[in-house]
């Protein structure tokens, strides 16, 4: 129950020998972490005096606690009970002794039990801005909450705060802080309190107060900067050898604690004078081994990776025991003309020094000659027009060591002389078509125009350009008329020199001559004998619209009458069409022919066009034995 003031009354079991109160707020203790409330004692039986069990209890308007119930000491006689808040105890006198024992009956307004409503209103404590501080790394924390009175009313007693590391039913208390006395109604202090050795890692930290809200806040306690800004380490930071000789890095791979991490795979990468990878293990302190020899002399760039992490960049510096050399190379023509031929010469001195001397021009190379007597040499004819840069690079042997010549500038100038140009022979050919002739009906004409060649003086093989024809490029779609045409051949060096020649094309009509022959004989399963007629243009002209109208058949050794097989053969007229000059056309014709004709003769006639459409006829005859 409550008294008047807001202080919670408990007792210690049913033979109640001794009452307590707990003031609101109550007072709390860190012990260790367990926690005690400290518990003011209001009575315990003395000897000689009264022993009360009481059966209820109340408070008066005097702020005394009223219990009725037995005298414990008396035989278990009724009685009435009075305890003032300091702890006196009196038994009040009554003339009632029912055999049940006393009740207490609310008869006089003074002496009734207390209601809410009957108490001031109590002090609303709220907590707010909780913080966690750490000053060094690793280091104690420090703990700070602000503790506000909300209420209308002051506290009755200090504000106590306990701090927790992690749930508070669950946590374990790290600290407490008391506000210096009471707190008045609106005030506000902030309390700190101090947490010795908080582990590393991530902590939800709470702060509690009797009777206020609870707050929490999540901290991570720090680890040593070196871990946290460098987790992944290379060392010896940097080192020193003889070109040859072995060096080693060790990388520490550590978590976010500084513990070493073990099983993970680390890879190293040399970059610099010397070039090498490798990859290792991290062992149970979480480090991991590289080893590596450098052969040239120089410094040398060592990092590692591991998953995310990159390292710190160790430097390694290889000297050598070899002698030093130097390399110089000369032009045998500079400048020089596009074509001509350019020696470079390199000379190195040293012990005397033997191997091989690589030319570059810029990155390029321009090839490789051996070293005799300290010097070398290459002709170069392959350079183009331009300024280039010609370096000469000693490989260096088991004595001398490495080295490259300064920069030499070669100037090579355009040539001047266009190329020489040898025009296709002229030629003269028959129209593909009423107003010329085109390259494309004409194989000729497109050998010709496909034809000429030339040659530079100097260089690579110049390139052939387009022919022209009155200032005009002209090609296999190009009509050449009737007539005779000047075709100029052009072609055009490196340099952007062109040379050039002339040839003609001489286009004419031309007649068409149709001329027979025979190119073979035969027996069709049938029993038809069957006749390959070929008729070709033997004249100056192309052919064309060439038609075999007719057919005549003679008997020119023994007996009996040809006649065509019009079943097996072609029907009559039949189309072959256009014939360029020396061009034949080859026509199966089969033919009843009996047995008693021994030689006999076939004559085939028909029109015949030139390109300009002009009608001629033709006849050929051809004789064979069937």
């Amino acid at each position: 129950m409550l008294d008047s003031y807001g202080n919670y009354l408990i007792a210690t079991g049913q033979a109640v020998d001794a009452i307590g109160r707990v003031d609101a707020p109550p007072q709390i203790t860190n012990n260790g972490g367990t926690l005690d409330i400290n518990t003011f004692p209001i009575s315990t039986s003395t000897p000689g005096g009264p022993f009360p069990i009481l059966d209820a209890m109340t408070v008066d308007a005097g702020g005394d606690y009223i219990g009725v119930g037995v005298n414990f000491a008396v035989s278990l006689a009724p009685a009435m009970f009075r305890f003032t808040p300091d702890g006196e105890l009196f038994t009040i006198n009554t003339t009632l002794s029912p055999s049940s024992g006393l009740s207490l009956v609310d008869v006089v307004p003074q002496v009734r039990a207390i209601t809410p409503s009957d108490m001031p209103a109590p002090p609303a404590i709220t907590l707010s801005n909780l913080a966690v501080g750490q000053n060094s790394c690793p280091g104690a924390a420090q703990l700070s909450v602000t503790v506000q009175n909300t209420g209308s009313t002051p506290t009755t007693l200090p504000v106590q705060v306990v701090f927790f590391d992690g749930d508070p039913g669950l946590g374990m208390a790290v600290g407490t802080a008391t506000t210096g006395g009471v707190l008045p109604a609106g005030g506000s202090v902030t309390l700190s309190a101090p947490w010795a050795s908080p582990s590393g890692g991530t902590h939800n930290v709470f702060a509690l107060a009797l009777g206020a809200n609870t707050v929490n806040v999540e901290f991570e306690v720090c680890v040593p900067s070196q871990y946290a800004a460098n987790p992944l380490l290379l060392s010896p930071p940097s080192g020193s050898n003889a070109a040859g000789a072995t060096f080693t890095v060790t990388a520490q791979l550590v978590d976010i604690f500084g513990g070493g991490i073990s099983g993970a795979p680390v890879s190293f990468t040399v970059s610099g004078a010397n070039s090498a990878t490798g990859t290792a293990t991290t062992d149970a302190s979480g480090t991991a081994q590289f080893s590596y020899s450098g052969t040239n002399p120089g410094q040398d760039s060592i990092v590692a990776t591991s998953n995310n992490l990159t390292s710190n960049t160790a430097a390694e510096t290889w000297t050598s025991t070899l002698a030093a050399t130097t390399t110089t190379v000369a032009s045998s023509l500079n400048p020089a003309t596009v074509g001509q031929s350019v020696t470079f010469t390199a000379t190195v001195s040293g012990s005397s020094p033997t191997g091989t001397i690589q030319f570059l021009d810029g990155s390029t190379s321009l090839g490789t000659a051996g070293l005799t007597a300290g010097g070398a040499a290459l002709a170069v004819s392959s350079l183009s027009a331009g300024t280039h840069s010609i370096t000469a690079v000693y490989s260096g042997d088991s004595a001398n060591a490495k080295s490259t010549s300064a920069v030499l500038s070669e100037v090579v100038s355009p040539a001047t002389t266009p190329p020489v140009v040898t025009p296709p022979a002229s030629i003269s050919i028959p129209a593909t078509q009423a107003g010329g002739a085109t390259g494309s009906a004409s194989p000729a004409l497109a050998a010709y125009l496909a034809g000429g060649s030339a040659v530079a003086s100097s260089g690579p093989a110049p390139t052939r350009l387009p022919p022209q024809a009155g200032g005009v490029s002209v090609g296999n779609s190009t009509l050449f008329p009737v007539g005779t045409t000047t075709v100029t051949f052009l072609f055009e060096d490196s340099s952007g020199n062109i040379g050039s020649a002339t040839s003609t094309v001489t286009v004419s009509i031309g007649t068409p001559q149709i001329s027979g022959s025979i190119a073979g004989v035969g027996t069709d399963p049938s029993g038809a004998i069957y006749v390959n007629v070929v008729l070709t243009n033997t004249g100056t002209g192309n052919a064309q619209n060439l038609i075999i109208n007719s057919l005549v058949f003679r008997t020119l050794s023994g007996t009996g009458t040809v006649t065509y097989n019009s079943t097996l053969s072609p029907s009559l007229p039949i189309t072959i069409g256009n014939l360029a000059v020396g061009v034949a056309a080859t026509t199966r014709l089969f033919l009843n022919v009996p047995g008693t004709a021994k030689r006999i003769s076939v004559t085939e006639n028909g029109p015949v066009q030139d390109v300009l459409g002009t009608n001629y006829n033709y006849s050929t005859a051809e004789a064979l034995i069937p």
